[in-house]
């Protein structure tokens, strides 16, 4: 165990700190190349329709494929679009919205490929379900530190660093991930859950090949439809804070940076504390629960975001203790809520169907964030950010409430 949790920690580390860098790097070139906002926000755009439009399609190739081969596919894929890059700049070519666009497409490619593949890979590695909830809270806890320390150590090196350097030190660290990969142990056969509610025939599961076929398999399980459509809703809602809450704190903080960063900083934290206590709570046992509760206390939360703002209108200070500590709380609770998902999914699908099922689900979350950042955009600038909060915060609590009467059916031991 020690040995595969070593590799593994390995393999995630490289292969998503590097990205990480890069991917803050590049956005900073592209923003100092063209001094327009405008300018990067294209090149999202272009990143979300790449994944809406290529997660399904990935997700069946996941599914027919070798999970090590892919991953190693993903990460050499990643390796020979930047060194096109690379070339393309030593030639002349130059960092512009279309050049960035291009190579933004192959690297969201790889990144689906490596996260869906990463996550249908657990079932093969693990020998029970304790070891399958540590190995998500493993992956969970590696990839909120990457993503914390990636634009810090990026931003420190910025000013006196060239591009060309930091593409060529992603390239390094996608190879080590290779070797990493190399090394990870996997099984022939997978982990299959003994009471799985989705356990289908032989038979049954080589007719199911086409993403058609998984959706009517999704929609044969009912609890793992209903969560997949609470991921879309909680995605959904979640986005009034990440559209919100720094337009309020720069209002109502007047430009303090300090302050800002700090609250900023809260839910990463929340996110990793969370992810590294989570094999110590032993929720393999009581998945459905965990993952309601938490759900509820992000809407609650939320909730409470709008209570602070109406009630502390005059402490400044107080105001910063208090959100910060209601970020770290969403941070915990949106750990300790995915880990338990993942791992209930990983269990209750087929392994046959599980690339594709989770492709569902990143492809809904894809969606469900363009959307709101959309509406929540029009929504800050014209309606008052207490009602908007106290409104995401009270409908997330209500669409919690509506789903344990349906888990209760499914599943009564869960509650």
């Amino acid at each position: 165990m020690r040995e595969k949790r070593f590799w593994l920690i390995g393999a995630i580390l490289f292969s998503e700190l590097g990205s990480s860098i890069f991917s803050f790097v590049l956005s900073l070139a592209v923003l100092n190349k063209t001094n327009r906002a405008a300018s990067y926000s294209t090149i999202l755009v272009v990143s979300s329709v790449t994944s809406i439009l290529a997660t399904p399609l990935i997700g069946n190739v996941v599914d027919k494929f070798p999970k090590r081969r892919l991953l190693v596919v993903s990460q050499g894929m990643s390796v020979i679009s930047l060194i096109i890059f690379a070339l393309f700049l030593r030639v002349g070519g130059a960092v512009s919205v279309w050049s960035v666009s291009v190579l933004t497409i192959f690297l969201d490619l790889s990144d689906i490929i490596y996260g869906t593949t990463l996550m249908t890979s657990a079932v093969y590695m693990v020998t029970d379900e304790n070891e399958l909830v540590t190995f998500n809270g493993l992956q969970q806890s590696v990839s909120s530190l990457c993503g914390l320390l990636g634009p810090l150590l990026a931003g420190a090196v910025y000013s006196w660093v060239k591009l060309p350097a930091f593409l060529f030190f992603e390239v390094f660290c996608e190879l080590l991930a290779i070797g990493c990969f190399f090394k990870l142990p996997y099984h022939q056969q997978s982990v299959l859950p003994v009471n799985s509610e989705a356990t289908v025939t032989t038979a049954t599961i080589q007719q199911q090949h086409s993403f058609k076929q998984a959706v009517r398999y999704l929609w044969q399980t009912k609890v793992v439809l209903l969560l997949t459509i609470g991921m879309f809703v909680i995605n959904f809602f979640m986005v009034s804070l990440s559209v919100g809450l720094p337009f309020v704190i720069f209002k109502k903080l007047a430009g303090n940076s300090f302050a800002i960063g700090a609250i900023e900083v809260a839910m990463p934290i929340g996110m990793i504390l969370a992810s590294l206590l989570m094999p110590l709570l032993r929720a393999y046992q009581h998945e459905l629960r965990y993952i309601v509760g938490n759900w509820a206390i992000c809407g609650l939360m939320i909730t409470g975001i709008a209570l602070t703002l109406k009630t502390l209108k005059q402490s400044s200070s107080l105001f910063i203790v208090v959100t910060f500590l209601i970020s770290l709380v969403i941070g915990i609770v949106l750990a300790t809520g995915k880990i338990p998902l993942v791992t209930y999914m990983q269990k209750r699908i087929v392994p046959q169907q599980q690339g594709k099922i989770f492709s569902i689900l990143d492809t809904l979350v894809q969606v469900a964030i363009p959307i709101g950042t959309a509406l929540y955009g029009l929504m800050f600038d014209h309606y008052s950010a207490v009602i908007i909060f106290a409104g995401s915060g009270l409908t997330i609590l209500l669409f919690v409430f509506s789903l344990i009467p349906q888990f209760k059916t499914e599943s009564t031991k869960k509650f």
